[in-house]
């Protein structure tokens, strides 16, 4: 055996996390590799102790094996401990091997910046409008009267994502614009509950998403060491906006007296915001209803997995066998809706193409 210093990366943080349903969830990680591994209460202990005897002086494998047999009567092959941990980066001077995330994945970066720290002023600021949020509940359930009370009003309505005045170039340049803009508020409102539970490292991205889709999003280094509530405070306030701006578009179709424009224009925004509040909800996408899931249930990889078997299949490599019937559902439901969204995607830019071209040569 290698008589190596055991010794973890500087960063290494220990989370005992009380989830729902009476369970608890053991993680060890590292904030700058953004690894992290889950291990049962037995194992969180013993790479727990080791930590505290290791910030007292520099232990060798052996002299932790032996430490381990004698004082835990646990016996650990140290050595492959330490291997599997490095594959993490989760040791001192090794990097993580394996994907972060999907995204990092299967994604090409277009732009990406870190703010390190969030100036005062504008936490102080965040800090009081949070005190503000007992208002939109009370604006929410006014809003959900007078959506009840004029339901026949907006059982008329009549729109789509996807075409506009008859028109497929005018609905997806109409869709693309507004989800623009629920897409800023809904990261935003991330980015306000993050700052609000106390986390001041963020990081914002726009890549290719399976390098052909942009997408947009925004990443908190240290959300995996919150506790759970923190963590859902943070992945669902995206969602809980989005629901609240969907209120108040119905109600303002029902009260306000508009001209067509600015009332079509409100019903795609009603239209856009439903399809994108539906799809955050979904867990069979790399969206906050599948990292609320995970988080909820405290489950790991999920979508990893599914995407290392997909391209596995591509490359016609050896496929492990999924034993799991939960995971094996999930990963069959999110291959299928996946196909369901590219095909209904590629049928949108087909409409879109074959209106240019009559265009084009009416105009010819």
């Amino acid at each position: 055996m290698s008589e190596g210093v055991f010794k973890y990366t500087n960063d290494i943080f220990f989370l005992e996390d009380k989830l729902p349903f009476n369970k608890t969830r053991y993680l060890v990680g590292s904030q700058e590799k953004e690894s992290y591994i889950s291990v049962n209460k037995s194992q969180y202990m013993i790479l727990e102790k080791i930590y505290k005897l290791t910030q007292e002086k520099n232990y060798t494998f052996s002299e932790i094996e032996d430490y381990l047999i004698n004082k835990m009567h646990k016996k650990i092959d140290v050595n492959n401990l330490y291997e599997n941990l490095s594959k993490k980066g989760l040791m001192e001077n090794t990097i993580n091997l394996s994907p972060n995330n999907e995204v990092n994945m299967i994604s090409t970066d277009i732009l990406n910046f870190e703010v390190d720290e969030i100036p005062k002023t504008i936490v102080r600021i965040i800090k009081v409008l949070s005190k503000l949020s007992i208002l939109f509940k009370i604006l929410s359930i006014v809003f959900i009267g007078i959506i009840l009370f004029n339901i026949d009003k907006l059982m008329h309505i009549r729109g789509s994502v996807f075409v506009y005045d008859n028109s497929s170039i005018k609905g997806f340049v109409i869709s693309m614009l507004v989800a623009i803009v629920i897409i800023l508020i809904h990261e935003f409102a991330h980015v306000f509950a993050a700052i609000n539970v106390g986390l001041r490292d963020i990081q914002f991205y726009m890549v290719l998403y399976v390098k052909f889709i942009p997408m947009y999003y925004t990443k908190y280094s240290k959300l995996m060491q919150l506790e759970y509530k923190k963590k859902i405070r943070v992945l669902s306030a995206g969602l809980k906006t989005n629901v609240f701006l969907l209120l108040l578009s119905l109600a303002s179709i029902c009260v306000i007296d508009m001209n067509q424009m600015a009332y079509d224009i409100m019903v795609k925004f009603s239209v856009v915001n439903t399809y994108f509040i539906l799809l955050n909800c979904s867990p069979f996408i790399s969206n906050d209803g599948y990292f609320i899931l995970t988080n909820t249930f405290g489950i790991d990889s999920l979508r990893l997995n599914l995407w290392k078997t997909i391209i596995n299949v591509f490359k016609r490599q050896k496929v492990a066998k999924i034993k799991n019937k939960f995971v094996l559902t999930y990963m069959v439901i999110s291959t299928v809706f996946l196909i369901g969204s590219f095909v209904s995607m590629f049928l949108w830019i087909k409409d879109v193409v074959i209106e240019i071209i009559k265009g084009v040569q009416t105009f010819i």
